[in-house]
């Protein structure tokens, strides 16, 4: 299972993804729930503490993005960049507090987008959009490619 989240090579099926992806949302839920209150309260600190901790979720997303791209016979690198630069960018934003501010809400702090924000939070939930349907919903090829054997044709672990 490790190797899901950690290794960039070979291929694997959507169904695998999915569960992947899934374990990753809810992990980097409980644990920005968790944290954010914490963290956002230390300012400047906390959001880039923040930020690094989604570094971690994103490297995890990229290694099953690779494999899924690998699986449809795609080079990774090219995609990943496209579908998460954005992402980074509105995330590396936000903690600087370009183009967000943080508010006091009900008493905890949220950082709330200001127009240079939310045009690269749009754009970013674009590109994320198209990663969901090229990885989670687009089939794979069928039979070996240069990434590998196909996962259909191998035991399921």
């Amino acid at each position: 299972m490790k190797e899901l989240f950690t290794d960039a090579r070979g291929r694997i099926r959507r169904k695998t993804w999915w569960k992947g992806f899934l374990i990753i949302v809810v992990v980097s839920l409980l644990v920005g729930a968790v944290l954010s209150p914490l963290l956002l309260a230390l300012g400047l600190l906390g959001r880039v503490l923040l930020f690094a901790v989604s570094l971690v979720f994103l490297y995890g997303m990229v290694m099953l993005g690779s494999k899924r791209l690998h699986d449809r016979n795609k080079d990774a690198m090219p995609r990943l960049a496209l579908f998460y630069a954005p992402t980074v960018l509105s995330q590396l934003l936000q903690t600087l507090g370009i183009g967000w501010q943080a508010m006091e809400v009900a008493g905890r702090t949220v950082m709330v987008s200001g127009l240079i924000g939310g045009i690269v939070l749009w754009v970013s939930m674009a590109f994320a959009l198209w990663a969901l349907i090229e990885l989670g919903f687009l089939s794979g090829g069928t039979g070996s490619n240069r990434f590998g054997e196909d996962p259909k044709a191998l035991p399921s672990p």
